[in-house]
């Protein structure tokens, strides 16, 4: 049994497919199915923890938590489009470190700047990232 990728309709019947942990929960109408592809989830990603349990809340649970991920890492993305983009044309004025007297105008653009910037530079991001990660996770809904 598998899917048409080009129109998301099924080859085989689906009654003779009764070990689908998705038999017991219909995500064809969450926010984003769309005709004509439908529920489209070519790899099966839907599913990879549901084999270990068909208990259909978790499934249910198990796909909305990647939803939310998939939103927050979406959201991640464009926010680092929009850092690499902005420095073409604007730059903070002062210093990025005083100890190393760095100023903001010295950070070269694009993938140059990463040998420019601090250790204890990378280090508040990491820290930044690793805090809204916990911190945003923890706030998922059951919507």
């Amino acid at each position: 049994f598998y899917q048409d990728g080009l129109t998301g309709s099924a080859w085989g019947d689906w009654a003779n497919y009764t070990d689908s942990p998705l038999r017991a929960v219909d995500f064809s109408t969450e926010l984003g199915v769309t005709p004509p592809l439908g529920f489209w989830d070519p790899l099966g990603l839907a599913a990879a923890g549901a084999g270990k349990t068909q208990n259909p809340e978790v499934v249910v649970a198990q796909f909305k938590r990647r939803r939310a991920v998939e939103i927050q890492h979406g959201r991640v993305a464009m926010f680092a489009c929009i850092g690499y983009i902005v420095p073409e044309y604007f730059r903070w004025p002062g210093l990025l470190s005083k100890a190393e007297n760095l100023a903001f105008a010295d950070i070269p653009n694009g993938l140059k700047a990463y040998s420019y910037i601090p250790l204890i530079g990378w280090t508040q991001i990491l820290a930044f990232v690793g805090v809204i990660e916990v911190y945003n996770l923890a706030g998922v809904s059951d919507d």
